[in-house]
């Protein structure tokens, strides 16, 4: 499924905080190209399946890796950065949904990004990956991309009783 949304002058940066603080935080990873963004975000997702009335969407990877265990799988997913384009699926998926569905929730409705790595399928974790992103990291997201002179805190600036403060001050 092919996506476009337009971005206005969104430094790579503040999306990188966002996606570090919310998706395996913690836990090392090449940082992004801190490059302005600016024009039209295009995508295609493999596949969005409809599960248990919940939507995902699925990628499939071809990596060789050294093993298929969840603490691979997570390795390759920091590595590669596809935690990023699994977030930009998942906030395209948002968006659909909500423009689609008459009572869209987001925690109801969509189920999560799985990442099907081909080469480890035999194994025991099926060479599955699987995460959703919270709501408050797609919503901060969805923000970011229609409005980057918004005031939202630095993620990584906040603890986490102010972060829940700051998320609840900003509806997010």
């Amino acid at each position: 499924m092919a996506f476009t949304f337009p971005i206005k002058k969104l430094n790579a940066q503040k999306i990188d905080d966002w996606v570090s603080y919310f998706i395996h935080c913690n836990q090392s990873r090449p940082a992004l190209n801190y490059l302005p963004l600016e024009g039209m975000m295009t995508g295609f997702m493999d596949l969005v399946l409809f599960h248990d009335n919940q939507y995902f969407i699925l990628d499939y990877k071809s990596n060789k890796l050294k093993d298929y265990s969840n603490e691979s799988l997570t390795e390759a997913v920091l590595h590669h950065r596809y935690e990023v384009q699994y977030t930009l699926y998942i906030l395209a998926l948002h968006r659909l949904l909500k423009a689609r569905l008459k009572d869209y929730q987001y925690e109801q409705h969509v189920g999560g990004a799985i990442y099907l790595f081909l080469r480890g399928i035999k194994e025991t974790t099926q060479g599955l990956y699987f995460n959703k992103p919270p709501f408050e990291l797609i919503n901060a997201l969805d923000i970011l991309f229609r409005d980057p002179n918004f005031a939202l805190p630095n993620p990584l600036s906040m603890n986490p009783s102010r972060a829940k403060m700051a998320q609840a001050s900003l509806g997010i």
